[in-house]
C-alpha cells in the first residue's frame, strides 16, 4: 500500500514538473518541441511497419526522416533559436517529401505536401515565411511539371478534378496562414508585449518596496541605538528583523527576475544566514534540510515570518551559550512540514505562548490550516504541519 502511494506521489510530482516546464515555453517553442518529438516517434513506428510489410524504400526514407529530425533537435532546437529550428524542420520535411514523390513517381504522398506550409505558418516570422514558402512552391511546381511532361498516365497529375481540388486545398491553407498572421499572431504579439511591460513594472515595484522596507528597518535600527531601556531596545530590534525578512524576499524576487514566487531553499537559506550574521554569535551550529519547492510570495512571506520568530527567540535567550539549531522544511504527500529544534532546555511553554512571537507564529500558520506541536523533552522543537500552501506552476 505504501509503495502504491509513493508511486502515485512520484507520478503527481512528474506531472507537475512537466506542466511547469511546458507552461514556461513560448508557444512557438512548444509547437516546435511537439513537432520534432512527434516526427521522431512516428517515423520510428513507420520505419518498423514499412520494414515488416517489405516496403524497403519507404522504410529507409522513414528512418532517414527520423534520424535527420533527431540530429536537428539535438543540434538546433536546443539552442533556443526558433527561426533556425523551424527552417531546419521545414526543409528536412520538404526534402523527405521530395524523396517520397520521386520514389513513387507522384502518388497519394502529394497529400502530405499540404501539411508542410502549416508548419511554416506556426513557427516562422513573416519575411522568413515568404522566402521559404516561395522556394517551396517553386520546387513543388518544378517536380509536378517534370512528371506531368514525362508521364502520360499519372492518375493524379492528369486528372483535372484532382489537380483543381489540390490547388484549392493549398490556397485554403495559404488563406488560413494569412488570417493567422493578420489576426492571431498579431494579437499574441501584443499580449506578449503587454506582459513584458507588466513584468518590468512589477520588478520595479519589488525594487521600490525593498528600498522602502530597508529604510524603515534603518530607522528602527537608529531608534534602537538611542534607547537605554532594554525592553524597548529589544522590541525595536525584533521589529527591525521582521521588516528586514520581508525586504529580503522582495530583494530576491527583484534580483532573480521573479514576479510573485520563488523557491523555499533560496529564500529561507538567505533569511537564516542574514539573521545569524546580525547577532554575531560564533557559537552557533545550525543544520538545515530545506526542500526546494516553488511557493507563492504570500506563502513564502508567512514561512519567513515563522522562521524569523523562532530563530530570533532562540538567539535572544542563548546569547552567551553554545547553540545547536536544526531547521527542516519538506513536503510529504500533500502536506508540508516545518520542524524547528534547538538545544534549549526547560522552556516555560506557558510564558512562551503568552509572547508576541508565538502569537505571530500561530497567526501565520493559521492561514494554512496548520497544526502546531511543541516538544520540550530533550530539546525544544516546533513541529508544524502546514495543510495548504500556494505552490506556483505559472510561467
Amino acid at each position: 500500500m505504501k509503495q502504491t502511494q509513493n508511486s502515485t506521489s512520484g507520478g503527481a510530482k512528474m506531472f507537475k514538473y512537466l506542466k511547469n516546464k511546458i507552461q514556461k515555453l513560448h508557444y512557438k517553442r512548444l509547437f516546435l518541441f511537439g513537432a520534432y518529438t512527434t516526427i521522431i516517434y512516428l517515423t520510428i513506428f513507420a520505419t518498423i511497419m514499412d520494414f515488416l510489410f517489405a516496403n524497403k524504400i519507404d522504410s529507409l526514407i522513414d528512418a532517414l526522416y527520423g534520424l535527420l529530425s533527431f540530429i536537428a533537435y539535438k543540434l538546433v532546437c536546443k539552442r533556443d533559436n526558433i527561426d533556425i529550428a523551424s527552417a531546419t524542420l521545414f526543409w528536412i520535411s520538404t526534402f523527405i517529401e521530395v524523396l517520397y514523390l520521386i520514389a513513387h513517381s507522384i502518388d497519394f504522398n502529394i497529400i502530405f505536401a499540404l501539411f508542410i506550409p502549416i508548419l511554416a505558418f506556426y513557427t516562422m516570422k513573416k519575411r522568413t515565411l515568404i522566402i521559404n514558402l516561395t522556394l517551396y512552391y517553386l520546387l513543388l511546381i518544378s517536380i509536378f511539371s517534370y512528371y506531368y511532361i514525362t508521364t502520360s498516365n499519372n492518375i493524379f497529375l492528369h486528372n483535372g478534378n484532382f489537380i483543381f481540388s489540390y490547388i484549392i486545398a493549398h490556397l485554403f491553407i495559404l488563406a488560413f496562414g494569412a488570417f493567422y498572421y493578420l489576426a492571431i499572431d498579431e494579437f499574441i504579439f501584443r499580449l506578449e508585449r503587454a506582459n513584458k511591460t507588466q513584468k518590468l513594472l512589477l520588478k520595479e515595484v519589488h525594487h521600490r518596496v525593498k528600498n522602502n522596507l530597508n529604510l524603515i528597518a534603518s530607522i528602527l535600527g537608529l531608534q534602537k541605538n538611542l534607547q537605554k531601556d532594554k525592553t524597548s531596545k529589544y522590541l525595536l530590534e525584533q521589529n527591525q528583523h521582521r521588516v528586514e525578512s520581508i525586504a529580503l524576499l522582495h530583494n530576491i524576487l527583484y534580483k532573480n527576475n521573479l514576479l510573485d514566487s520563488t523557491d523555499t531553499k533560496l529564500y529561507l537559506t538567505a533569511l537564516i544566514d542574514k539573521i545569524i550574521q546580525s547577532y554575531g554569535n560564533e557559537n552557533i551550529k545550525i543544520m538545515t534540510n530545506i526542500e526546494k519547492i516553488e511557493l507563492s510570495m504570500n506563502s513564502m512571506l508567512q514561512l519567513g515570518i515563522m522562521i524569523n520568530e523562532m530563530l530570533t527567540n532562540t538567539l535572544k535567550h542563548n546569547i552567551n551559550s553554545i547553540i545547536s539549531i536544526e531547521i527542516v522544511f519538506k513536503k510529504i504527500d500533500d502536506y508540508y512540514h516545518l520542524i524547528y529544534c534547538d538545544n534549549s532546555k526547560n522552556v516555560d511553554l506557558m510564558e512562551l505562548k503568552r509572547g508576541f512571537g508565538y502569537n505571530l507564529i500561530t497567526l501565520s500558520a493559521s492561514a494554512f490550516k496548520s497544526d502546531i506541536q511543541l516538544d520540550n523533552n530533550n530539546k525544544f522543537c516546533y513541529n508544524i504541519t502546514l495543510k495548504y500552501l500556494e505552490e506556483n506552476f505559472e510561467p
